[in-house]
């Protein structure tokens, strides 16, 4: 019987090494699923931190794209705006231009420089009609300035013209007076 019971203790410590090494190998188990449990927490912590941050992000940017859409708004109607005014100007203009064109044979063309103009005249020299008279205007500044004319006019009548010119800002009497002006250059 000794045997027998000691094979007994013997299966039955086999059979308890057994289960220890079950319950080992279930504590390390655990441990690590407790283990990818909290990095699976930190994981999703951090999704969630990087989703707000996303979030905040997107609102920020729908934000400047509203300040941005409203103010590309804004200039659209700023520029129909003016558009209209240039339009209703222009329906003042064309009139008034043609009648400058054919009263005093007067042609205005840039010159490729800003606020640059060339009025041209012709009609002025009796035997040649088809000659040119012109001068180049500057509205750079506040004060118009004549900077070039052809033919050469005298410095003193021209300063006495451009002076008026200046004090009144009447174009149309300036421009007759400089007509004036080519007409004496010419026959001199």
């Amino acid at each position: 019987m000794l045997t027998s019971s000691s094979e007994s203790q013997r299966a039955r410590k086999r059979e308890i090494d057994a289960v220890q090494d079950k319950i080992s190998q279930h504590e390390i188990g655990v441990e690590k699923e407790l283990q990818e449990q909290e990095e699976m927490h930190q994981t999703i912590a951090e999704l969630n931190s990087r989703r707000e941050d996303h979030l905040a992000r997107r609102d920020e940017l729908k934000s400047q794209i509203a300040e941005v859409q409203h103010a590309i708004s804004k200039r659209r109607q700023a520029q129909v705006q003016h558009q209209k005014q240039l339009d209703g100007q222009a329906r003042h203009n064309g009139p008034e231009l043609h009648f400058w064109e054919t009263s005093l044979c007067l042609r205005i063309d840039g010159t490729g420089c800003e606020d640059h103009l060339k009025f041209i005249f012709t009609h002025i020299d009796e035997k040649h009609w088809d000659k040119e008279c012109w001068f180049e205007l500057s509205m750079e500044t506040s004060e118009y300035d004549v900077l070039e004319t052809y033919p050469a006019l005298e410095k003193d009548s021209l300063q006495s013209v451009l002076e008026r010119l200046n004090e009144s800002r009447e174009l149309a009497s300036f421009l007759k007076a400089m007509r004036s002006l080519f007409e004496d250059a010419v026959r001199a």
